[in-house]
């Protein structure tokens, strides 16, 4: 099924990637204060901040929304759907997660949070469906993007 219909179906799966995007800005937050990920947290400040630092939160809500919606209907819908019946919904989902951080690639570190990343919406898009997954990494993609901007402005 693409969407569910604006029921409430729908209803519970909006619900369901709202509610599921806490658990997962709390692992990037407490990630970003590990002693080990200091010198990566600020790699990224200065590698994205930048990119961002003069965009307008309604703009960066559009990139949000933009990339939650293109990048889940492509690998979670188009791949993960697609290789699902072909090789096992397990393998599809972890060779898509791989991919999903490879086409994130800033450096190593990135690829594999990344990679968990797609393995975390892979998982959600399995368990309750698209609309989740999507609202889900539209959320998060707008939390880190503010952040990033915040953090990119103090410096």
């Amino acid at each position: 099924m693409f969407f569910p219909a604006a029921d409430a179906d729908g209803m519970r799966h909006m619900l369901a990637g709202v509610l599921w995007t806490i658990p997962l800005v709390a692992v990037l937050f407490v990630l970003l204060r590990l002693p080990a990920l200091q010198a990566f947290h600020q790699f990224v400040i200065d590698t994205l901040g930048p990119m961002f630092a003069k965009v307008s939160t309604g703009q960066v809500l559009l990139i949000s929304t933009l990339a939650g919606v293109g990048e889940e209907m492509a690998f979670r819908w188009v791949l993960q759907g697609g290789l699902g019946p072909v090789i096992g919904d397990v393998q599809a989902l972890v060779v898509v997660s791989l991919v999903f951080g490879a086409v994130h690639w800033l450096n190593a570190t990135y690829f594999v949070l990344a990679t968990f990343m797609g393995l975390f919406l892979g998982w959600l898009y399995l368990e309750v469906g698209l609309l989740a997954a999507i609202v889900c990494h539209a959320i998060y993609d707008a939390i880190a993007l503010l952040y990033l901007q915040r953090r990119h402005a103090e410096r």
